[in-house]
């Protein structure tokens, strides 16, 4: 089973990069290096598909659109994040 979500990631004007999935609402990671923000979002997001999946609770759908406000931004990028799951129920991405 192939799961595929959006992630937004903005350049706040504080100078932190901020990793957003909308499909699941608190799913947000902050960091100062851009890099290290997306692999702890996909983490993130592996974690709490697993929790998910383990307590037998739906999967939500991914969003169909995102509205972004850039005005106080210098960087907005759109991801999509694929997250596998094996037939034993290992997630992988």
């Amino acid at each position: 089973m192939v799961f595929k979500f959006t992630a937004k990631i903005v350049l706040d004007p504080e100078g932190f990069y901020v990793f957003e999935v909308p499909a699941f609402k608190g799913l947000r990671v902050r960091g100062m290096n851009f890099a290290d923000v997306v692999q702890q979002g996909e983490y993130r997001l592996k974690r709490h598909l697993e929790n998910l999946l383990r307590h037998g609770e739906s999967i939500p759908e991914d969003v169909k659109e995102i509205s972004v406000k850039t005005e106080d931004l210098s960087e907005v990028i759109i991801l999509k994040m694929v997250v596998s799951v094996d037939n034993s129920g290992f997630i992988t991405a």
